[in-house]
């Protein structure tokens, strides 16, 4: 029975790399085994939207006036809870975005080593492996079309084209993308931290306190 990922192409008259090279890849750095990159705990996101200066003056604020004052007075300490609530609901919804990307890293990827197909974990990749691709898998690092018979790429995740991109020999895919229809052949010219996904996931997963009026004015007090 055939299905996605089972009809893959006969690989080119070539035997990919031999154990030697890939060993000696290896060696080199010439690896697809990278750090995972991965956003900000949820705790690391509360305790820093709660433990801010902003709160710190506004909470003293507050004690101050339940004390020495009436608490209708205190309702002041409502825009605290909201800017904290509202700044972590963003987080949140930033995290999950960058979690969704992992989704997009191929697990396992067919290769061409030593003349044999070998299905290997993505992060056993090398620069210059043969990969296998077939509809239903997806790429695992960028690379250049070898060997090309109706090879469909989906970039929507990427790109936001809606429309598959018909790939032939010489043309590039980027890790990420996911074949759509037929089948290819390509050799892997991007792995690790220099593979698009990982560039896109390291920019995307950078934390930076946004500067404003407010915050500025703030640090000053």
């Amino acid at each position: 029975m055939s299905g996605p990922g089972h009809d893959r192409p006969e690989p080119l008259l070539v035997a990919g790399l031999s154990g030697e090279e890939v060993a000696r890849r290896r060696a080199s750095g010439e690896t697809n085994d990278v750090e995972s990159v991965t956003s900000r705990s949820g705790r690391d996101i509360v305790h820093s939207n709660v433990f801010t200066r902003f709160n710190a003056i506004i909470a003293t604020l507050v004690a101050v006036v339940l004390v020495f004052g009436h608490p209708i007075d205190a309702m002041f300490g409502v825009v605290m809870v909201a800017n904290t609530t509202i700044g972590i609901a963003q987080e949140f919804r930033a995290k999950k975005t960058l979690d969704s990307l992992r989704s997009l890293i191929a697990p396992t990827v067919v290769v061409v080593r030593d003349g044999t197909e070998q299905r290997l974990p993505s992060k056993a990749l090398v620069l210059g492996d043969r990969i296998l691709l077939a509809a239903g898998d997806q790429v695992p690092v960028d690379g250049v079309v070898e060997d090309s018979r109706g090879l469909e790429i989906d970039e929507s995740a990427l790109t936001g084209e809606a429309e598959p991109v018909p790939k032939v020999a010489g043309d590039e895919v980027r890790s990420g993308s996911a074949v759509v229809a037929g089948s290819g052949t390509t050799t892997a010219v991007r792995v690790g931290r220099e593979a698009w996904i990982h560039q896109l996931m390291t920019e995307a997963g950078e934390f930076a306190l946004t500067r404003s009026e407010l915050r500025m004015g703030v640090d000053r007090i």
